[in-house]
């Protein structure tokens, strides 16, 4: 990418992510946070952030992480919850890489009305253990109940279909 046209892109970068409303973290946001955070609320990755803005994925990370501590959030996942809760990511924008397979496997499951001891059986695994995978999504995506997850899924199918 040339320097005009990178120059050109970010500059229409930054008035879409300045447009977005930044409550939690308002005016602390350098400009270049901003930019990094618009783009990752419209679901790229560490790699399509950095190709989009001319840095390599570890610095794409590096601003994520900043503006995480900014925010106050420890987890990459907390970032995306507090995204989706205001507004500025849709559910169906999240990438399946945040779960694992045999996460995908469960929600998967669940969202077709199976119960925990349903998907264990399914699975072959210890009811214990299909709710241990529950309890990490049900944290990756900022809930605090598997009646939450139970309807974020159903929300989640209803907006992707």
């Amino acid at each position: 990418m040339s320097h005009h046209s990178r120059a050109s892109h970010e500059s229409s970068v930054s008035a879409s992510a300045h447009s977005q409303p930044l409550a939690r973290v308002g005016a602390s946001l350098t400009d270049r946070e901003k930019d990094v955070l618009a783009l990752r609320a419209r679901g790229l990755s560490y790699a399509e952030i950095g190709e989009q803005l001319g840095m390599s994925h570890g610095t794409a990370a590096q601003h994520l992480t900043s503006i995480r501590r900014k925010i106050g959030l420890r987890a990459a996942h907390e970032l995306q919850a507090e995204l989706v809760r205001a507004g500025e990511l849709s559910v169906h924008t999240i990438k399946a890489p945040a779960f694992t397979d045999r996460q995908n496997e469960i929600a998967n499951l669940l969202v077709r009305g199976h119960t925990g001891l349903d998907i264990a059986r399914a699975l072959r695994l210890h009811h214990n253990t299909v709710y241990g995978h529950l309890d990490r999504i049900v944290r990756k995506l900022g809930l605090e109940t598997r009646t939450e997850l139970r309807a974020w899924l159903r929300d989640y199918v209803e907006e992707a279909a």
